[in-house]
């Protein structure tokens, strides 16, 4: 991870949203930890029962997809029903 980078790069940030301060306290150890990280948000699968942008039906459907999948299988880490359970994450704010 080049430090160097990042830091410059968010000395640019801050000076764009009006803080230059703030860029000099962020430690070397924060910026090496912000250079590795991975994303881990996930989207849902897109749905045509539920063009709308009202997901307020979708959030139930996939809540009880995702409950009867685990009903049906048991275990809740089961692979079929873990997208049902990334989609009720995602569609419902919990």
């Amino acid at each position: 991870v080049d430090t160097a980078a990042l830091k410059a790069l968010a000395a640019k940030l801050a000076e764009q949203v009006g803080v230059p301060e703030a860029a000099a306290e962020l430690p070397d150890k924060a910026l090496a930890l912000m250079g590795t990280s991975k994303s881990t948000t996930r989207e849902s699968r897109n749905d045509r029962r539920f063009p709308n942008t009202n997901q307020a039906f979708a959030c139930w459907t996939a809540a009880n997809e995702m409950q009867l999948c685990v009903a049906a299988t048991g275990d809740r880490t089961h692979p079929k029903c873990a997208q049902r359970e990334r989609d009720t994450m995602t569609l419902c704010s919990v």
